[in-house]
């Protein structure tokens, strides 16, 4: 069990930005997103790593929704607390024109980046975060990648 100081003290880390230039998507090419990982506790996290996929799926997303990553180097690393970490999540296959359009017009697609960031704590336990974020349809999802409500949770 999980002591209060060790809730205060663990590390945290987390999906913290993605930047991705979404007027660029163009068929033929494998989308890649850079993302910001990082580590809001005030102790380090070793062997992070973090797996992720991109893939353009049903809106309102399937259920349940992909939770498998197709096979990827890995490194992993230490992060210290109160870092940032640099990361790419790329798509494992080409989208179609005709994909694309129908994300950007907001249609019954949505493009979603979803993936998972493990690593171990001060105090030796494992943990994992997971994340999804989308693209595509109407407010602010139309310009840019922003957070979907589920499927991102820190353990």
């Amino acid at each position: 069990m999980e002591t209060s100081a060790e809730r205060e003290l663990r590390a945290y880390v987390d999906l913290h930005e993605v930047g991705a230039d979404i007027l660029s998507f163009s068929p033929n090419i494998i989308l890649e997103a850079p993302v910001k990982l990082l580590n809001s506790g005030k102790t380090p996290a070793r062997d992070v790593f973090a797996l992720g996929n991109i893939d353009i799926l049903p809106y309102p997303p399937p259920s349940p929704f992909p939770n498998t990553f197709p096979e990827q180097d890995v490194s992993r690393f230490t992060m210290a607390a109160g870092r940032r970490a640099d990361s790419t999540i790329a798509a494992h296959r080409l989208f179609s024109a005709q994909e694309l359009a129908d994300v950007r017009r907001g249609t019954n697609l949505r493009m979603y980046g979803y993936g998972l960031i493990t690593y171990i704590d001060v105090f030796g336990k494992h943990r994992r975060t997971t994340f999804r974020f989308m693209y595509g349809g109407s407010g602010d999802a139309k310009n840019t990648f922003i957070a979907c409500p589920e499927g991102n949770s820190v353990e």
